[in-house]
């Protein structure tokens, strides 16, 4: 019943994930340029883990804002070694021009990567994993009570 209970939040928080990353797609775009790009290390769960860190400022209807998120699923940006974050870094080289996407309703919340990112892709599968491998044993002990 744990598995199945966590399946189902995981499924939730993806199938979330999935229809705010689908959103970002009809977003309307600013230019932005990249103020800074660089590596950080952060400690996370007891692991060292790399981080691609990319601020960029945009403007807005006459206002500017600034954010660093590259995309929604950008935690997945991070690695064990730092090949991952200066893959991304690479993309993002300080000074560069880019097109930024942000929320009409907010445009202080802004993406450079619009569309499904590799997080909500694993929290799906995580989520309908942990649904099957819970739903198995409570099946098996439904036919076994019958």
């Amino acid at each position: 019943m744990v598995l199945f209970s966590l399946g189902v939040v995981i499924l939730s928080f993806g199938i979330l994930d999935w229809i705010r990353d689908c959103n970002t797609q009809h977003w309307p775009t600013a230019s932005g340029i990249i103020r800074h790009s660089g590596i950080h290390l952060k400690e996370l769960m007891n692991s060292s883990r790399y981080y691609a860190t990319i601020p960029y400022d945009y403007q807005v209807d006459g206002v500017w804002y600034s954010s660093t998120r590259v995309s929604f699923g950008d935690f997945w940006n991070m690695g064990n070694g730092s090949m991952k974050a200066t893959r991304i870094l690479s993309c993002y080289p300080e000074g560069k021009k880019v097109t930024v996407f942000y929320d009409p309703a907010d445009p202080k919340v802004a993406v450079l990567e619009t569309g499904l990112t590799e997080r909500t892709w694993t929290a799906i599968i995580s989520g309908v994993g942990f649904l099957l491998w819970g739903t198995l044993p409570m099946i098996w002990f439904f036919v076994r009570t019958m």
